[in-house]
């Protein structure tokens, strides 16, 4: 199965793919200061399934970046299953280029597409200074990417129409 998936890949020949870099598989280029090296250790050897679908949805994802009005993103595989039940992770202070943490337990594109869109509504909540509470705000993204995955201009609505009604 492995080694069918690598030929798959190279049969793809897609211009974005996870590159290992100091033992992290990486997609994409932050130019915020942090590195996860400051607070996760790697994850060696992802999931190829997971791999590839964070890789069909990084287009989508850096196109809603900048949509948001955020900087370039970069994604990195860390060690761990879950982050507070979460699969992946939005490093708070990076909304000008965000920096996203992954585990790999999403392997389907539709799953990492809203999970990506998901962190990038955080990213988006914090550029804009928007204070909420945890539970509201994870209510607030959550439903952000999941609109904005059927229709990308409802979710768009959606996050405006918030922040006017919330600041």
């Amino acid at each position: 199965m492995k080694l069918l998936i690598e030929n798959w890949r190279k049969f793809l020949t897609e211009e974005k793919e996870f590159k290992q870099v100091d033992d992290y598989y990486e997609i994409g280029v932050s130019k915020s200061e942090y590195h996860p090296a400051w607070d996760y250790e790697p994850n060696e050897n992802p999931s190829l399934l997971s791999q590839e679908a964070y890789e069909l949805a990084f287009d989508a994802a850096q196109e809603l970046s900048s949509k948001l009005g955020l900087g370039q993103i970069a994604l990195y595989y860390v060690q761990g299953e879950s982050f507070d039940n979460h699969v992946a992770r939005y490093i708070n202070g990076t909304y000008k280029s965000p920096v996203i943490v992954l585990s790999d337990k999403v392997e389907e594109q539709e799953e990492a597409k809203t999970t990506l869109f998901h962190e990038l509504g955080h990213a988006y909540v914090e550029s804009i200074g928007l204070e909420t509470d945890e539970e509201t705000e994870e209510d607030l993204v959550e439903e952000f990417a999941r609109l904005y995955t059927q229709d990308p201009n409802s979710g768009l609505n959606y996050l405006v129409n918030f922040e006017g009604a919330e600041t």
